[in-house]
């Protein structure tokens, strides 16, 4: 269908030269046939999917969540490096792994007739900023209870409601902030909250619905007693429990208890194809709440930039695998601080002293303590958290470095993974010894973070031995 509105458009944009008058009264003609052929599409696809969620409902065995990874004891790997130490072993690998490609991009014709004096303004609060959204009556509606019919009897109103206004909203929020997947989830769930405060079990359904219209696969869930989104994702999502359908995991993604099974029903919403993808391709553009970090090394301090409305939206992300978090961008005001603080000391240096002048930065900018002391859970950061939390382990100061590396000079990068350890292996254009991994015939020498005063090339002698699991980063 969106070819054919493609081409049509493309056609008549063709005759333009006839007059802007007679090219605006096609164009109207064509958007009001193309608005009827898309509801026409669309509330055929809902009546099939309302019969459906009318009756065939099944209880789900739920699946123990995937714990995230467990990393290292602090006193073993903030060690300072031996004197002395001085090899160029060849470390074994386990398997290699890169990031699947990011989903495709929702677009959506601006297809909405609905008219816009009949919608009031509801203001959405997203991470600092004041978004508006039209809230129409149709949105309203009544939830008996949480049976099959009441459900599907709520899908059917709002099939009914002019929700591509919202949807066609939505996406210019989209494009205008740079939200991923994710982003919009987390926009769509403040939207929800604004139009039906304090109603989960409505909220969970509105926001299911959009979601769906917009192509992404997501389900409802009924359990002890309240309504729960059951969502896939493109990558493995740690800590959430979850359910199979299809061989699809679909994660719960409400604290609720869930031992006595979840209810849902055995469809997927028709011409829902897309799952969610954690992967941010773009910096997040939000509005600025400015924290400034303090950084030391030995007599040369840095000032370092971040915006706190990103560190919350990052802490609504799920825990997801090690490369969304080193693959995702530094945000424009921190890259800019680390670009004023940082590229002067890089200008006169080698490709070799430049990374150990990165490594040396990120090793004694931030104190250590693995996530279970900090938390008391596992958690991943992005780069831009190693400047807000007081504490970072392994894994966080392997992404940072990765980020600063590949951004500030240029050279690939990739992770390697143990059981208990995170750290990196740098590809240099220039021979360079020390111990490495060869990944594809290309020789990535390691150069650990956490390892105290070690220098590239230097390794913790217990992993030399050890099989790591190697991520490619973009």
């Amino acid at each position: 269908m969106k070819q054919v509105v493609i081409v049509s458009i493309l056609s008549i944009l063709s005759i333009a030269s006839h007059g802007q008058n007679e090219f605006r009264e096609q164009f109207d003609t064509f958007r009001r046939e193309v608005h009827q052929q898309y509801e026409s599409y669309n509330d055929s696809i809902n009546k099939v999917f309302i019969k459906s969620i009318k009756e065939n409902w099944v209880k789900f065995q739920v699946s123990y969540p995937i714990p995230v990874p467990k990393k290292p004891v602090p006193q073993m790997d903030v060690q300072a490096v031996p004197n002395g130490i001085d090899s160029s072993l060849e470390l074994s690998i386990d398997s290699i792994i890169r990031q699947k490609d990011s989903s495709e991009d929702i677009n959506l014709w601006d297809i909405s007739d609905s008219n816009k004096e009949e919608g009031r303004k509801a203001v959405v609060s997203y991470y600092g900023s004041e978004l508006q959204f039209l809230h129409f009556p149709e949105y309203k509606f009544l939830l008996a209870n949480l049976d099959e019919k009441s459900i599907a009897s709520v899908w059917e109103q709002l099939s009914d409601s002019p929700y591509a206004e919202l949807i066609n909203t939505l996406l210019f929020y989209k494009n205008d902030m740079n939200l991923n997947d994710w982003g919009i989830f987390q926009l769509l769930d403040r939207i929800a909250e604004a139009f039906y405060p304090d109603k989960k079990n409505e909220q969970t359904i509105f926001s299911v619905f959009i979601m769906n219209q917009l192509g992404f696969r997501m389900k409802i869930g009924k359990c002890a007693n309240k309504l729960v989104h059951l969502v896939p994702f493109q990558t493995t999502v740690y800590g959430k429990p979850f359910i199979t359908f299809e061989s699809e995991r679909y994660y719960v993604l409400e604290n609720t208890k869930t031992d006595e099974g979840i209810y849902s029903y055995t469809i997927d919403y028709p011409s829902s194809t897309k799952h969610i993808n954690l992967h941010i391709p773009r910096p997040f553009r939000l509005s600025l709440a400015l924290h400034t970090k303090h950084c030391k090394v030995e007599d040369q301090a840095y000032n370092i930039n971040i915006n706190k409305n990103l560190i919350d939206l990052f802490q609504s992300y799920p825990q997801t695998v090690i490369s969304i978090y080193a693959n995702t961008p530094i945000s424009n005001i921190t890259r800019k601080s680390l670009e004023k603080e940082l590229l002067p000391k890089l200008s006169d240096k080698t490709e070799l002293e430049a990374v150990n002048y990165l490594l040396r930065f990120v090793q004694t900018s931030f104190e250590y303590k693995n996530d279970l002391q900090q938390f008391g859970y596992e958690k991943f950061f992005f780069a831009e958290e190693l400047f807000y939390y007081p504490f970072s382990d392994c894994e966080d100061r392997s992404v940072l470095f990765s980020q600063l590396v590949r951004r500030f000079l240029g050279l690939q990068v990739v992770l390697l993974d143990y059981p208990d350890h995170v750290t990196t292996a740098v590809k240099f254009n220039t021979p360079i010894s020390g111990d490495f991994v060869n990944v594809k015939g290309e020789k990535y020498i390691v150069c650990d973070p956490t390892y105290l005063h070690a220098k590239v090339g230097q390794s913790i002698p217990r992993y030399k031995e050890q099989k790591a699991q190697i991520y490619m980063l973009d």
